[in-house]
């Protein structure tokens, strides 16, 4: 994972990690169901084709200093329904 490995110069992962803390989509999915006091950079995405799914991709770090937890979660609907952000919460 690019946020977790050396895959990236620590200064490019750095600032990959900043952009996705400062992403605000994802404030209504997988963040708002984690402890406000745990640090969650994630990356979110809704279908277009209809379905109403939806998805989050997070690396979570409980506390300062954890190992990070990765979490993917992805829904699929009913077709014309809206997206279940509550499922993924």
């Amino acid at each position: 994972m690019l946020t977790t490995g050396q895959a990236l110069h620590t200064k490019d992962r750095e600032q990959l990690i900043a952009w996705l803390l400062a992403s605000r989509t994802g404030a209504d999915l997988i963040r708002a169901g984690l402890p406000k006091t745990w640090t969650i950079d994630d990356k979110t995405g809704t279908d277009s084709d209809g379905f109403g799914g939806g998805n989050d991709i997070a690396v979570i770090w409980p506390e300062k200093g954890a190992a990070p937890l990765i979490m993917a979660i992805s829904t699929n609907r009913t077709p014309g329904l809206a997206t279940g952000k509550k499922t993924i919460e």
